[in-house]
């Protein structure tokens, strides 16, 4: 797999609490960004302007369609 760069700004706040994820999970910051766009591509969607996380029901419906 080819492999981009990518660039965003984050601010202060926001780059502390990326490296304390990366530091939680042991991994690097573009293996932590990939590993929680993976979580809310699976567990969450978007309802009403808002990310709302999938309850179980929610799943199973989905599995049916």
């Amino acid at each position: 797999m080819s492999k981009k760069v990518i660039s965003f700004r984050l601010s202060e706040e926001e780059l502390e609490k990326l490296d304390k994820a990366c530091k939680r999970l042991n991994q690097n910051r573009s293996e932590t960004v990939v590993s929680a766009i993976d979580i809310l591509l699976r567990d969450y969607v978007p309802e009403g302007g808002t990310l709302t996380k999938r309850t179980p029901w929610m799943l199973d419906s989905l599995k049916k369609d």
